[in-house]
Order: C-alpha cells, then structure tokens, then sequence
C-alpha cells in the first residue's frame, strides 16, 4: 500500500511529471493507493490519466469537483485468504493550499474540494459501506499526518471515527513505529508512519486470531530476494542516465 507522496520524487519523478514513478508503482504490485498533495503537482487531470497505469486502485474519499462528482473511489476490498480487507483513503485538506493552482483556474473559479468540513464522516461512511459489503478489517490510508496546517489530522480522525482496525499515515513525513489513538468506541488504534526517503518499510500483520498490529523494518536491515523488490530495482535502475 502506498500512503502519498510519490509523484514528484526526485529528478526521476519531476522530469517525467510523476509517470516514471507510476512505472516503479506497477512493477512492485501495490493492492491500494491513496494520494499525497505532491500527486497534485500536476493537476488533477493529468494525475487521473497517469494513474490509470498504475495497475492498482487509487483510493480518496474526500476528493470532489464542484459538481460533487467524487474523483476516485472512497475504498477497495481485497481478499486474503478467507478474509476480505478493506482500505480507505482520504487525503489533507492542506493540499487546497500546497497545490492551490491544482484547485483554482487562472480566473480564480474553484475546481475541485478536499470537503475539509466533512472529511471525517466521509471517511466514517466509506468505512461503513465498507463492513456493510463484507470486510472483515478496514485499513485507513491517510495522508493526513499529524498535525498539518489544516487542523485535520489523523490522530482525530481516528478519535472522531470507529470500524478503523489500523491507520497508516504520511504527509508529515514523520517515522513513528507505533502509538495508539483510542477511537469513537473506546478502542485503541495502532498508527504508525514510515519516515522519508524509502528509510523504512511499514509492515501491517493481522493474526489468525484477528489482533492487527504495525511495525517498521529499516529498509538498511532488510535482506531480500522478493521478485518484487528486484522488480523495484530494477525499474529504478532503468531511470537513470
């Protein structure tokens, strides 16, 4: 799963305006992609079009043009084994401000909204259309962070929700392992969030008896010969001059 912020990476993200990076997003085999502001960059068409070559669902539940056309999908399910999961995505209403020509046209007219009023129960509502079509865990892809400009963040999108089984996080590009966030119901929800430059990778385990914990692996300690991450390597390889 992908949190945001990959488009504009580096010189091989901006010289190709995010689409060599869509390339790497396809070889590796995410299940589920949630935009950061930095996918903004170049505007919100031109984001649809290289992201339907990412070979993975794109999900926002707070993206609308003014029209109230939703942009991408609130969530998508996946199986695993007998179990379904569902991932949920919602993106910082700071972006409006990060990304401003990404919203507005030359004559100032609005194009599109982050819905930063109603971002919670809009990310309530995917989780609970979510659980109503059979998941069996529900998985928050949050480009959110911790404390952005917006006053919209993850920890009190957990606080102000419930059905949320683990939070997955960025934008403030901090490394947190681990901390619990106690939900609308009372029940304690892990977050955590990688860091920058790919220094970590996040693992999601879900037990056999159902107990859904996070953990960070510094990618520096990792010994692996996944065709995945060899797929990784090589695309970037590829890239570069």
């Amino acid at each position: 799963m992908s949190c945001g912020d990959f488009a504009a990476g580096a010189d091989v993200g901006k010289n190709s305006q995010g689409k060599y990076i869509v390339d790497i997003l396809r070889s590796v085999g995410y299940d589920a992609i949630t935009l950061g502001n930095h996918e903004l960059d170049y505007g919100v068409p031109h984001i649809k079009d290289i992201m339907q070559q990412a070979g993975a669902p794109v999900i926002c539940s707070n993206l609308f043009d003014m029209e109230g056309n939703q942009i991408f999908p609130s969530y998508t399910i996946h199986q695993y084994g007998s179990k379904r999961v569902a991932f949920v995505g919602a993106l910082t209403p700071q972006t409006m401000q990060i990304e401003r020509s990404a919203f507005y046209d030359a004559e100032r007219n609005q194009l599109y909204d982050l819905k930063r009023d109603a971002i919670y129960d809009l990310v309530q509502q995917a989780v609970d259309e979510a659980r109503a079509k059979g998941a069996d865990y529900v998985i928050m892809l949050s480009h959110l962070g911790e404390r952005p400009a917006s006053h919209v963040d993850s920890h009190e999108l957990i606080s102000k929700t419930n059905g949320i089984d683990a939070l997955l996080d960025a934008h403030t590009h901090s490394t947190v392992p681990c901390v619990y966030v106690e939900n609308k119901d009372g029940k304690q929800i892990p977050i955590t969030q990688t860091g920058i430059h790919f220094a970590n990778i996040g693992k999601l385990i879900i037990t056999t008896g159902g107990k859904v914990s996070v953990q960070l692996m510094p990618v520096e300690e990792i010994t692996c010969t996944s065709p995945r991450v060899t797929a990784v390597t090589d695309s970037i390889k590829s890239l570069l001059p």
